[in-house]
């Protein structure tokens, strides 16, 4: 029985991900690049209405107070420009389509939305830059058109309500569905 390590801590770039492969009649195994995207369309039964290219951003970010956060960590990183460049630091794809929530029911659709990102590896400025890529689009977790949002890495968008259900990460629910018959 051969199993493959899913290591989603490297979902952190989605255009770099490599599987150990064993070859076909060896033992031997060779290191291939992974397509996420594309493969976690497949998973989730995404059938895609637009395929976005892939697009930097310069965002200009400042902290700023914020009274909701404890005393020793009473500042985020907040957004006050954001401008496409292809020479910018934050990184973004995304793919918009529809599931069918019961398959062969045409008329079961649920619009998905699932945005990539390269991750800096400063949570907080990933965040701010997530809010205002969101902000530039005119999407708003919380009243969006998409039954489901679908973001890779840690984050921080709305989880009460609707948008509990709504809002996903990508690592989670790929594990999940990569291993649901296996």
């Amino acid at each position: 029985f051969f199993r493959v390590s899913l290591n989603v801590r490297e979902f952190t770039d989605p255009t770099s991900y490599k599987l150990k492969v064993k070859q076909p009649g060896s033992d031997a195994q060779v290191e291939k690049t992974i397509d996420l995207v594309e493969t976690f369309n497949w998973l989730i039964g995404l059938h895609v209405a637009h395929l976005d290219q892939p697009r930097s951003y310069a965002i200009e970010l400042v902290r700023e107070a914020d009274p909701e956060l404890p005393k020793d960590q009473d500042t985020r990183w907040r957004s006050t420009a954001i401008k496409e460049r292809d020479d910018g630091e934050f990184w973004f794809r995304a793919v918009e389509g529809h599931i069918l929530s019961v398959p062969g029911d045409d008329l079961s659709r649920e619009r998905v939305l699932v945005i990539w990102r390269k991750l800096t590896g400063d949570s907080g400025r990933d965040q701010a830059a997530l809010e205002a890529w969101l902000n530039k689009r005119g999407i708003n977790p919380r009243e969006s058109e998409f039954e489901h949002i679908y973001v890779n890495g840690n984050h921080a968008l709305p989880s009460d309500g609707d948008a509990a259900t709504r809002v996903r990460l990508i690592e989670e629910t790929f594990a999940q569905r990569m291993w649901e018959d296996a």
